[in-house]
């Protein structure tokens, strides 16, 4: 391993020069602030990965293309961000397994021995305990090298002729399995310290996959569309390798699919489907195939190719810097937000209300009065004593005026906002803002106080939001004022209402003032 380290310093070099730019900018993303040497780690296991990536493809394509196709993959796929954001361990760690898998089944059926049975035997077990559908690993040496019927024929005959090795490799997968299994006293997949479990419910029927492919709700052909040409090398793989093609390709189409069975993999707020990510291993061989045949066709075919893949990378690297400073939102992208958001660096208020969504969003300024327009809803300033209210109203502390609402163990909830919203706005998405002055109590500690804003349907809350002010600076002794805003979902059903109060669960007394509930409509 050391020779051939050395033999290939220019693969080294620019191996050693990804690292580097991941950590500078993992460094300028977190502001210095994370723990070194775990990170260090995670970026062992992720180099671990690109190498015996390379590996595998100086098999099958010349020195140049196989260390530059890692490159390509990594810069030009949400690879990219998960190795700069550091935070999901899971991802990285089966793309190097499946790497070294790749790597010692290619090398095995060149050169079997010994030592790759019991490795390859060893990274599959860790392959299989990391994920749930980790077990779709064992099609890779099932069906490597199968391509006709001559070939069914001849793997058949010797797996019966080397039952030994066979024997030897199952031993080793299970002993590792149920090492894992009966010592951590866990499902396969559920490994705490990765920090990943496939969201949602599982269902064998994977009618989400065309969402967790091509939605623009973090689709991973949408963020990551140089995949659909790995895709697109599996014609030149079956022509240039067949003896592997069917291995490779029928365990990315199986797994892509099984993965979509996995209800919530759709609604996860990531950028584009890390779950996806471990594929690259696979992925990166018709890539390489694809690369060298366009390679081979001549000048013009080469320039092409090279601008391409440098277009990918720049929209890669510039939609992650737009992930990352929530330009593009963690969840509920549509097309039309797509199209609102490629290619900007900053969004106006109104635009940033068109993409929000369920609290993932850019928090729009409503305060921006050039593109809202500002209405006041309801106002109480608890002066009228003929109200339903009146039996809470009290003229010991006030802030101004003569009265003030009391609340306490009695009075749980404030008066409140309840509106149609076929009677509240005709725009398809408003913002709304609840302000409140609020008195404690000296030598009173508060909890429980909070400002709430929902939507309902058929009487049931969605889009509920709640700020709890036990966390607020409720100076004792002291009016503080304070506010909270929202921002409607798009589109509500007929019937739908906005509704917004405050919410008491303290014993103490709190007194209220000059409750305001507004609406804030987009200009255009």
């Amino acid at each position: 391993m050391v020779k051939d380290i050395f033999r290939n310093r220019i693969p080294l070099v620019s191996f050693f020069i990804i690292i580097v730019t991941l950590f500078l900018v993992h460094c300028i993303d977190t502001g210095g602030k994370f723990h070194f040497f775990e990170y260090l780690v995670f970026l062992g296991i992720f180099f671990t990965g690109i190498w015996f990536t390379r590996k595998t493809l100086l098999f099958f394509v010349p020195d140049p293309v196989a260390s530059i196709t890692p490159v390509i993959l990594v810069f030009s796929t949400n690879l990219f961000y998960l190795v700069v954001v550091g935070d999901l361990l899971q991802p990285v760690l089966l793309f190097s397994l499946y790497a070294v898998v790749v790597y010692l089944m290619a090398s095995r059926h060149r050169s079997p021995g010994l030592s790759k049975t019991v490795l390859l035997a060893l990274f599959s077990a860790l392959i299989i305990v990391a994920q749930p559908t980790g077990f779709l690993i064992l099609l890779v040496p099932l069906l490597w090298g199968v391509h006709d019927r001559k070939s069914v024929r001849e793997k058949f005959n010797g797996i019966l002729k080397n039952y030994e090795d066979t024997l030897l490799f199952l031993a080793c997968l299970l002993l590792v399995v149920l090492f894992f299994v009966l010592t951590w006293k866990i499902a396969p997949g559920e490994i705490g310290f990765l920090g990943f479990r496939l969201p949602g419910t599982f269902h064998l029927m994977p009618k989400y996959l065309w969402n967790d492919l091509f939605s623009f709700n973090h689709g991973w052909l949408i963020y990551s569309p140089v995949i659909l040409f790995a895709f697109v090398g599996f014609y030149f793989l079956s022509e240039k390798h067949r003896e592997i093609y069917y291995s490779l390709f029928i365990f990315c189409l199986l797994d892509l699919l099984v993965e979509s069975c996995w209800t919530g993999l759709g609604s996860t707020r990531v950028f584009g489907q890390v779950a996806f990510i471990p594929l690259i291993a696979f992925l990166s061989i018709p890539f390489a195939v694809l690369l060298n045949s366009v390679a081979e066709k001549g000048k013009f075919a080469r320039i092409s190719g090279i601008l391409l893949c440098v277009l990918f990378i720049v929209l890669n690297l510039f939609q992650t810097w737009q992930y990352r400073n929530r330009i593009i939102p963690e969840s509920g992208m549509t097309p039309s937000s797509y199209c609102t958001v490629f290619g900007r660096t900053a969004l106006t208020e109104s635009e940033k209300m068109k993409i929000a969504v369920n609290g993932s969003e850019p928090e729009p300024n409503l305060n921006d009065k050039s593109e809202f327009r500002q209405k006041t809803l309801a106002f109480y300033d608890f002066e009228d004593t003929t109200s339903n209210y009146k039996g809470r109203s009290q003229h010991i502390v006030v802030i101004e005026g003569k009265r003030a609402f009391r609340m306490d163990s009695n009075a749980r909830f404030s008066p409140a906002l309840e509106v149609p919203y076929s009677e509240l706005t005709k725009k398809r998405q408003v913002g709304a803002r609840i302000t409140v002055s609020i008195f404690v109590e000296r030598n009173v500690t508060v909890s429980g106080c909070n400002l709430v804003i929902t939507s309902t349907h058929e009487g049931k809350n969605y889009r509920y939001k709640i700020l709890n002010l036990d966390n607020q600076k409720l100076n004792p002794g002291k009016w503080i004022t304070v506010s909270f805003e929202y921002i409607t979902p798009p589109d509500p059903y007929t019937g739908d209402k906005l509704v917004s109060y405050v919410w008491y669960t303290g014993n103490s007394s709190i007194y209220l003032d000059d409750l305001k509930f507004e609406l804030f409509e987009p200009e255009e």
